[in-house]
């Protein structure tokens, strides 16, 4: 399973958000909560008052999915609400790779 956030990020906070999802998001997720493979990155469309980023993980079971959208990851995106309000938006899709 693939889990990928999609964040909205005002310009005004952007080098601080950059700096967290490096620092201490993406560390927590891997060291902390069993997901892996991490992969950053900007999203190149035109995006309205500010610049878009997504974070994707593997995540080897449903259950580890679940373990980390319903307990781990709020509590990092509660913080990061707390330190940027609606300065930062975001979105998390899970998906499910398709063979070719």
């Amino acid at each position: 399973m693939i889990i990928n956030t999609t964040f909205h990020v005002a310009p005004e906070v952007e080098c601080d958000f950059k700096e967290w999802i490096l620092s201490t998001y993406i560390p927590y997720a891997t060291m902390d909560c069993g997901l892996s493979a991490p992969l950053f990155m900007r999203i190149l469309a035109d995006m309205e008052g500010g610049t878009g980023y997504a974070v994707q993980f593997k995540s080897a079971s449903v259950q580890a999915t679940e373990q980390w959208l319903e307990c781990q990851q709020p509590v990092k995106l509660t913080k990061m609400a707390s330190m940027w309000a609606d300065k930062v938006m975001y979105f998390t899709t899970v998906m499910e790779e398709v063979a070719l």
